[in-house]
């Protein structure tokens, strides 16, 4: 059998009939990494990034002391307590970690929380490494307080209250390089303390500029609804930067949308940034807008839409592969986009709290997250550790009538002609929903799968439970359908993708259906006036429907070995039941 480019061999005979984009993913493992000796383990902050020779590396900081200690602190540089940041290393695509044996005390001053202070480490051309860095400097204070245990919170998830208002330590952000791999770093600059910027998306494009995105917040420490977000950018790998553009800000004076500074973003091919945000304010989603930067190098923004699948979360980290996917690590699960942004799917691979991600290889996807711990005090309540995901993912392309009430829509693939055939073809099953194939002029048998609930049936209701489903073969003569044969094969989900396999031979058809790979496949095989040729098609019927990873071959085979890596979990991929959201 023969993949077939659905998009580029579609012809449409009637219905509302589009093509995407979107991925299957395989082969997906987690596993722990690292949890300190101590126990409880105090382990969090993930930087994870990957060299030019291949190598990923992964820091993260490890606080130790005495797990007796009380009151819990969030100040870390405390006598008897070792705050630093480690560094591992995997030369084999993150099946392996090693401890590098480097150790570095990340932020000497602060003293406010345990909040992370490096977003990014990023590969310049020449194979060096620079990094964002927001941390205290000696000398820039403002007034605010600390927060301290507070007893009468005890029976609180969070039982401090800040203290007596005093000087404290503000973050500056800064930039540093390393040419040894991460072993040793060396700040280049440092933003002026009066511009007040936090920086926490920080990328090299593909022109070699680096580009920052952060907040200004002159008031406050915290102050997320008086943020700004600004960008700046550097042509000489780092050493200046350009004056900060303001771009956005909190527009909503009744709720406030919570823009804090956390943010990230992707570089698309046609210059432009995609940007996550992170928003706090009350029944607040993350954020999505766009950056365009125009010849005389002013940036402006789109106006910050959301989308369903973006519900609140910690730092948005975005990873864009090199086939233009975008992926965002988050909270609930691993959310994807395969149009630039534009519309965004969900794999239910893992969850994250401020992790990050890289390609190892091309279709390899490594992600790393902290685990039972968030911005904790220590010592902890809970064991934390450092958790990896990976998964191998491919991109591919899926056709979908997106009109339920048409009857009969039909669209013919390609122009060639079949008499013996086979067949294998994933079909999102949401009515009636299948297979044409001996297509005449103005005749063909098709294989359907059919659910009883659906959008034209009863709108608004076909996403519900699971519904005994049938896979149903017939005749289509003239504008009449006639009923071969059908059988039930169990129940459905609507919306589930299903994988179906037709083999056609001397006047047999078989016919087999499997809902998931564990799942086994139900047969129908029916002896008819099947021997003779004709095209092949898509058909829906008073249904939407979509399909995907379709293969033809013009002889017969068999079923049992041809089932592939059909996805054992149909209900991974979100697809489009959800309503599209343009930007």
């Amino acid at each position: 059998m023969e993949p077939v480019i659905l998009s580029k061999k579609l012809h449409a005979r009637g219905g509302e009939w589009r093509c995407y984009d979107t991925i299957r993913a395989g082969g997906a493992q987690s596993r722990e990494i690292y949890r300190s000796a101590q126990e409880p383990s105090f382990v969090c902050w993930p930087i994870l990034w990957k060299e030019q020779d291949g190598a990923l590396k992964l820091s993260f900081i490890e606080v130790v002391g005495d797990v007796a200690q009380w009151p819990p602190m969030y100040n870390f540089n405390r006598p008897g307590m070792t705050y630093e940041l480690k560094t591992f290393v995997s030369r084999d695509g993150g099946d392996t970690w090693t401890d590098t044996g480097w150790r570095e005390r990340p932020d000497e001053l602060w003293d406010l929380n345990s909040d992370h202070h490096i977003r990014h480490v990023n590969v310049l051309p020449d194979g060096r490494l620079i990094r964002n860095s927001c941390r205290a400097v000696e000398g820039f204070t403002v007034a605010d307080g600390r927060y301290l245990y507070n007893e009468k919170k005890a029976w609180e998830e969070f039982p401090f209250a800040k203290g007596p208002a005093t000087q404290v330590y503000k973050k500056r952000s800064t930039i540093w390089t390393s040419g040894n791999g991460g072993q040793t770093w060396e700040q280049i600059y440092a933003f002026p303390p009066e511009a007040a910027y936090f920086i926490s998306g920080f990328h090299v494009l593909k022109d070699g500029r680096i580009v920052a995105v952060g907040a200004i917040n002159p008031e406050d420490v915290n102050a997320f609804d008086q943020n700004w977000i600004a960008i700046t950018e550097s042509a000489d790998g780092g050493k200046t930067w350009a004056p900060l553009q303001k771009l956005l800000s909190n527009d909503d004076h009744i709720i406030s949308q919570g823009m804090c500074e956390e943010f990230d973003f992707v570089e698309l091919d046609d210059g432009r940034l995609c940007m996550l945000m992170r928003a706090d304010g009350m029944g607040m989603h993350t954020l999505l807008c766009y950056l365009e930067r125009d010849a005389s190098g002013t940036w402006t923004a789109s106006r910050p839409r959301t989308h369903p699948l973006f519900a609140r979360s910690g730092y948005p980290y975005m990873k864009r592969a090199i086939d233009g996917t975008i992926f965002y690590y988050a909270h609930q699960n691993i959310r994807f986009s395969c149009d630039d942004g534009a519309t965004w799917e969900a794999l239910e691979l893992g969850s994250s709290y401020y992790g990050q991600m890289v390609e190892a290889a091309p279709g390899r996807m490594v992600a790393v997250s902290q685990r039972n711990i968030g911005d904790a005090s220590f010592p902890y309540a809970q064991d934390a550790y450092m958790v990896q995901t990976s998964f191998d993912y491919a991109r591919t392309g899926v056709v979908e009538q997106t009109e339920p009430q048409l009857k009969h829509a039909l669209a013919v693939i390609g122009d060639g002609e079949y008499e013996d055939f086979h067949l294998y073809v994933e079909i999102r099953a949401d009515g009636e929903t299948g297979i044409a194939f001996q297509l005449q002029e103005n005749s063909h048998y098709f294989a359907a799968i059919a659910i009883p609930c659906n959008e034209f049936r009863a709108p608004g209701a076909a996403g519900g439970q699971p519904q005994s489903a049938s896979l149903v073969v017939g005749k289509y003569d003239g504008g009449e359908i006639a009923i071969v044969r059908s059988q039930v094969i169990g129940k459905i989900k609507p919306g589930s993708w299903i994988a179906v396999q037709l083999d056609a031979r001397d006047g047999v058809l078989k016919a087999a259906v499997k809902a998931t790979k564990q799942s086994a496949a139900r047969y129908m095989i029916i002896a008819d006036d099947f021997a003779r040729p004709g095209k092949i098609g898509l058909m829906t019927n008073y249904s939407t429907g979509a399909f995907k990873n379709m293969k033809i071959g013009n002889t017969s085979t068999d079923i049992r070995t041809n089932w592939g890596d059909f996805d054992d979990r149909p209900d991974s991929f979100s697809g489009r039941t959800m309503k599209e959201h343009e930007y």
